[in-house]
């Protein structure tokens, strides 16, 4: 039965351990929603995203577009959508134009195509605002990928992807937040401060470290390297930790299992034949009082010497 309990302990310590690590060590995979629009982004359709605000990891959202065809090119349009409940909620939209076989210049000049305005554009619908082409504002990012970050109070953004015979993959981080107004700060218990431009912004925590610049590029607040370091850092502790704690409980079990299933060599009888080459071991099946008497009859033998002595007596008077 106590085994029984001390494998249970050490199973859900094990478990719970494992399950800690996976949703913490790694947020991208589980902290961050994702989805590829890439099969739906064509033929003119529309794709509507929904945003709260407040509720954790939900706040943000990664989505890809890219050719999954030489013949079919995207053309969608995407529509982001926040609750806004406050007016100082808005919207941070990241384009992160992914394709590690060209330069910068290159990336550009195909998005603007020959127009020179290029086939991605932005608009806010609700309230209505202008429509902008967005190629040529874009920013050299982390590692030469062109960036662009636009925020907005609108509750509805509209991301127009035009069909164009030069298209990459990109990466879209849509976040939902709250501007900072005069003598206000972030809830660092479940925020952090994101800077774009003139802009003070909070996001939540949960969206730090996540692999996804929420921030934007000049900005990366939400994906700082020491901040995400030590971060990891911490939950590598816990780890080892764990693994201590584990191997002691599963010692504990080995030495339990020695004591109770392995018999001691005061516990046994040991029958030897003449040449000593063959032994066999009878576990004694005594309890402890009993095997306790046996053991003082052995080593304090009863003495029968004076009733050796009276048959004797009786043997020589006859």
């Amino acid at each position: 039965m106590n085994y029984t309990i001390i494998l249970f302990l050490v199973l859900f310590h094990v478990t719970y351990i494992t399950n800690f690590v996976s949703y913490n060590w790694d947020n991208d995979s589980n902290n961050t929603h994702f989805i590829d629009l890439s099969d739906q982004c064509i033929n003119n359709t529309e794709e509507n995203i929904f945003l709260p605000l407040g509720v954790g990891a939900a706040d943000g959202v990664s989505i890809l577009v890219s050719q999954t065809a030489i013949d079919v090119l995207p053309n969608c349009s995407i529509l982001f959508n926040i609750a806004r409940d406050h007016p100082s909620h808005l919207q941070i939209i990241v384009i992160e134009y992914i394709d590690s076989h060209y330069t910068f210049k290159e990336v550009i000049q195909a998005c603007l195509g020959k127009n020179l305005m290029g086939y991605l554009s932005i608009k806010e619908v609700e309230p209505d605002g202008e429509q902008f082409y967005i190629c040529s504002k874009f920013q050299p990012g982390k590692y030469g990928i062109p960036v662009f970050v636009h925020t907005g109070f609108a509750k509805i953004i509209q991301l127009d992807i035009s069909p164009s015979e030069v298209f990459h993959s990109m990466k879209i981080t849509f976040t939902s937040g709250r501007a900072l107004g005069r003598h206000e700060y972030c809830n660092l218990t479940y925020e952090i401060q994101c800077t774009i431009g003139r802009e003070t912004i909070c996001i939540n925590k949960a969206l730090s470290c996540d692999r996804n610049i929420n921030c934007g590029v000049f900005d990366e607040n939400d994906e700082d390297y020491k901040i995400c370091r030590v971060s990891r850092f911490a939950y590598l502790w816990i780890v080892v930790l764990a693994g201590l704690v584990t191997l002691l409980l599963v010692f504990i079990i080995f030495v339990y299992l020695l004591k109770t299933y392995i018999a001691e060599i005061t516990d046994n009888f040991f029958i030897f034949n003449e040449d000593e080459d063959n032994k066999l071991v009878i576990r004694s099946q005594l309890n402890s009082h009993q095997w306790q008497n046996i053991k003082r009859t052995i080593r304090d033998p009863p003495c029968f010497c004076q009733e050796t002595s009276d048959t004797n007596a009786t043997v020589n008077s006859d």
